[in-house]
């Protein structure tokens, strides 16, 4: 028996998996994995963010960061970013996810192409506290 279906209305694409326009967007820590690279075999970790900005609530970025020993300087820079003391992170650190989920953060999103397909880059990141406004200054974010 056939289904019927009716396209009369239907979208022209699926505006949920466009790309963010670039721009700064208040956000939550929503996940942490723990991953290996599928071509590389090396161990990274994906940060995933959920929005919370107007327009954009429950809209997800990620962000990724090697734990190669020449790339650890951008997870220091981010977890700086985040609150975390040079002095927290001075050798060795047993990193927790759970510490940072459900932080709010400011992020600042680029566009971006990967395989020919447009996407969004977090450039930078920020603890948002009750004292800072969105959309304020980010001299102290972390840049990557």
């Amino acid at each position: 028996m056939p289904i019927k279906v009716d396209f009369s209305k239907a979208g022209e694409g699926d505006s949920d998996f466009a790309p963010l326009p670039a721009g700064e967007y208040n956000a939550t820590v929503f996940e942490i994995n723990s991953k290996i690279g599928k071509d590389s075999g090396q161990p990274y970790l994906e940060w995933i963010y959920q929005v919370t900005s107007e327009g954009y609530v429950n809209r997800r970025l990620w962000q990724i960061f090697s734990l190669q020993p020449q790339a650890l300087w951008n997870l220091k820079s981010h977890l700086l970013a985040l609150g975390l003391s040079e002095e927290v992170l001075a050798g060795e650190f047993d990193f927790e996810p759970r510490m940072f989920l459900g932080k709010p953060v400011e992020l600042i999103v680029s566009l971006s192409t990967y395989q020919g397909k447009p996407g969004n880059d977090v450039e930078s990141v920020r603890l948002l506290s009750q004292g800072n406004k969105p959309g304020a200054s980010t001299k102290r974010a972390a840049k990557f």
